[in-house]
């Protein structure tokens, strides 16, 4: 009978001890957030505290953190530092502080990096940029600068372009980041306005953080940005371009306005598309729309087909000419404006390890396909316009058009020309005579 009571008892204080580790397991984020997250407060108030004094405004731009401070019952994991973020028009006080000794009297390491291999911008020449203050208190921080660009945006660098990045790092000896983090990249983020979050037990007081902070976490996800290489296009021009005919001025600008009326059909449906086929490699190579080029193309992936895409298009002046396809299976919409020039829409399947679109013969019904490395998609601006485009968009233009995607080809057949197209088959005579064409 003891020794049964004994088995018992052991049995009983087994489950108990296992039920506990799943509890720590399951709320071991929490406990290390209530570790940390004084600190963190703490930290930025102290960094929010010296700022003010010489009228600097800092504001909290991390994603995860806002969310955190928005919900309060959120788990927060704390492996990469937390983001903050500066207007340029405040650089010539960041600069004060730098050569004042109040950080070091409140013990905070600081180190400015510089965007010092920017691509070369539009205006041809190179700028060497402040593009962000890393400083390590209890934990470490960015603290990012973010400068205006084109339509209502803020751009802010990229912490690796710096010559002296790896140097710079290891003064932080107690972080692990490395140049090459995924964390260091461009990114461009729709301007916003304040609001002053005053919330968290009154001790994070006056720090200014996104007015609507449930709309800036979302865009916060995707910011990241890609500058289009303006000495590679430098490099093109002098190499192949020829002096454009009047012809080949007037399609670019008739480009332009389909490409810009497309962007405003899209947004305002909130589907989102990149470029394209010929349009992108215009982007990738010569950061211009290719003149003898004789469309615009642009991508969306099949889950974002939107039926009011074609009533939106032809009520602002698009005609659809062409179906091909189904939404399901290798959908191409093709539109003409009044100008006479041709969008086309390319639909987007993701697979096991590729995504591919496809194509098809008006005449025979048979199918192709172009298929493509994954990828993710990034902003950038192209001809003024805010635009998306695969983040990996080298290998994206390698698989359409192969490794001498810098020679320039003049004719191309679209069945064949492609690196990337393969058979598909044959449309079912039904689908081939009802979807075709429109």
């Amino acid at each position: 009978m003891i020794r049964k009571r004994k088995c018992l008892y052991y049995f009983i204080i087994g489950w108990f001890c296992f039920a506990i580790y799943l509890f720590c397991l399951d709320y071991k984020d929490s406990v290390v957030l209530k570790f940390y997250l004084p600190l963190i407060i703490f930290d930025i108030e102290v960094i929010n505290e010296i700022s003010r004094n010489i009228g600097l405004e800092v504001f909290i731009i991390d994603g995860q953190l806002l969310q955190f401070l928005h919900y309060q019952n959120q788990s927060l994991k704390f492996e990469t530092p937390i983001i903050l973020g500066i207007d340029s028009k405040f650089l010539d006080k960041l600069q004060s502080l730098l050569t004042s000794e109040i950080l070091k009297m409140n013990n905070v390491k600081a180190e400015l990096f510089y965007n010092e291999k920017p691509l070369m911008n539009n205006f041809g020449f190179k700028l060497d940029l402040p593009s962000a203050l890393l400083l390590q208190r209890n934990y470490v921080y960015i603290i990012y600068i973010l400068y205006p660009r084109e339509d209502n945006t803020w751009w802010y660098g990229n912490l690796a372009s710096d010559r002296e990045c790896s140097v710079k790092l290891e003064k932080f000896n107690s972080i692990r980041l490395h140049c090459d983090s995924s964390l260091f990249h461009e990114s461009l983020l729709n301007k916003f306005e304040f609001t002053v979050f005053d919330h968290y037990q009154t001790v994070l007081s006056h720090i200014l953080i996104p007015k609507d902070e449930i709309n800036f976490i979302a865009q916060s996800k995707s910011a990241k940005f890609i500058e289009c290489n303006y000495s590679r296009a430098e490099i093109f021009k002098k190499k192949y371009a020829e002096k454009p005919t009047s012809g080949a001025l007037r399609f670019k600008h008739k480009a332009w306005k389909l490409l810009s009326k497309t962007k405003t059909i899209l947004d305002l449906l909130s589907v989102p598309f990149w470029i394209s086929s010929g349009t992108c490699l215009g982007f990738f190579r010569e950061c211009d729309i290719i003149p003898y080029s004789k469309d615009v193309d642009i991508g969306i992936n099949a889950q974002d087909y939107d039926e009011r895409i074609i009533l939106h298009m032809e009520a602002h002046g698009l005609i659809l000419k062409h179906w091909f396809g189904q939404p399901n299976d290798s959908l191409e919409l093709s539109f003409i404006d009044n100008r006479g020039v041709k969008l086309d829409i390319f639909f987007f399947y993701e697979e096991n390890n590729h995504i591919w679109n496809g194509g098809t013969q008006l005449r025979t019904g048979k199918k192709f396909k172009y298929i493509f490395p994954k990828f993710n998609l990034c902003w950038t601006f192209f001809c003024g316009l805010k635009l998306r485009i695969p983040c990996e968009i080298e290998s994206y233009i390698v698989a359409n058009y192969g490794n001498n995607w810098f020679i320039p080809i003049y004719e191309w057949d679209w069945k064949s020309s492609p690196s990337n197209v393969v058979p598909n088959g044959f449309w079912p005579s039904s689908v081939h005579k009802n979807h075709l064409l429109k």
